[in-house]
This record gives structure tokens, sequence and C-alpha cells, in this order.
């Protein structure tokens, strides 16, 4: 009788211990968790900013629409531009919509903010 509690009790240890170790890699698991959420918070907005424009000068000059560089005015990126217009005025149209959208609202509020964020 003896034997068979020390067994039960030896038994109830290995799986207290089990447990026990249960719960830490679940609190470990937990708090990593909630770093990679803050992580997500702080790098969602620069994402969104990134996307969405203030207003169509910013939105002509970016990489929704011209395709070589802003600031080359080469032939060969007026062709490049052309070539590729169509294609990105279909793939870029939520993007072109958010800029006007943008441009209104900053125009009948006289701010300079990104209200798409």
């Amino acid at each position: 009788m003896e034997e068979e509690t020390t067994l039960i009790n030896n038994t109830m240890c290995v799986c207290n211990s089990e447990h026990y170790n249960r719960q830490k890699l679940l609190v470990y698991l937990l708090l990593e968790r909630e770093k990679l959420k803050e992580k997500n918070k702080t790098q969602t907005p620069e994402i969104k900013e990134y996307c969405c424009y203030n207003n169509i000068r910013e939105h002509l000059h970016s990489e929704c629409c011209i395709t070589v560089g802003p600031n080359d005015s080469s032939i060969v990126n007026c062709i490049a531009t052309t070539c590729c217009l169509p294609f990105k005025i279909v793939l870029c149209l939520p993007f072109h919509i958010g800029s006007g959208i943008n441009s209104i609202l900053n125009c009948l509020f006289k701010t300079d903010k990104n209200y798409l964020i």
C-alpha cells in the first residue's frame, strides 16, 4: 500500500512539473504574441502612409504613375511610363482614388493630412 502511495505521489509530481512547464511555455508564447502585436502596430501606419499619398501632386510623382524615376526627364523614362501606364491605371486604381479623395479633403479643410490612414 505504501508503495502505491509513493508511486502515486511521484506521478503527481511529474504531472505537476509537466503542467508547470506547459504553463511557463504558454505564458512565454502569450508574451511573444503581445510583442509581435506591438511591433505590427508600429509598422502598419508606415505601410499605409506609403500607399496613400496626401495629395495628387505627391501621387503623380510616385511609383504608381512614373515608371523609371521622378527626376529623370529623359525619353527612356517617357517611353517606359507611357507603355506601363495602362497597366498601372488598372493595378493602382485604389491608390489613385485614395489620393484623389485625400486631395479633395485637404482642399476643403485647408490641411495637408492623410485622411485614409
